[in-house]
Parts: C-alpha cells; sequence; structure tokens
C-alpha cells in the first residue's frame, strides 16, 4: 500500500490530498479512512468537550467588576464603584 510507504505519519484527509497531487490518484478522504480503520493504521479519535466550569451567580450587576482600575493613556487613578 502507497499510504505504508510514503504517508504513514499522515492522517487520512492530508494524506488523501498528497496522494491526489503527487501520485495522481483521486480518492476520497473518507474512503481512505475507511481503509485505513479495517487495516489498523488509523483510530477514530474523539474530540472532548471544553472544560467549563459552573459558578454561582453573583447577586447584583456590579459585583463582577473589578475594583480599582488604572488608565494608562492618562496616568490617573480610577476608583470604580459597585452598582449595588
Amino acid at each position: 500500500m502507497l499510504y505504508r510507504s510514503r504517508y504513514i505519519g499522515f492522517g487520512p484527509t492530508l494524506a488523501s490530498e498528497k496522494l491526489g497531487e503527487l501520485d495522481g490518484l483521486k480518492l476520497s478522504d473518507e474512503t481512505l479512512r475507511e481503509w485505513l480503520m479495517e487495516t489498523g493504521l488509523w483510530q477514530r479519535r474523539r474530540k472532548r468537550s471544553r472544560h467549563r466550569q459552573w459558578r454561582q451567580r453573583k447577586e447584583c450587576f456590579g459585583e463582577m467588576v473589578q475594583g480599582e482600575m488604572v488608565l494608562i493613556t492618562i496616568g490617573l487613578r480610577v476608583e470604580v464603584l459597585s452598582w449595588c
């Protein structure tokens, strides 16, 4: 198999593109993926979902605002008050 000799580290999508460009073989990436999975050269990898940690809602609107802010352009120190 041409994949084993030249494209062993490639995934099915890139390998199918290179087979078309360099070797003149038009082959669907899904077909190549199925063949590679049957021969054991490719394993299906599942995407993990992003970890999101739940937090409790704040009691009022301004609690998430940072208490102090520096205006760099003017060089003044400004205090931001909460809206509670």
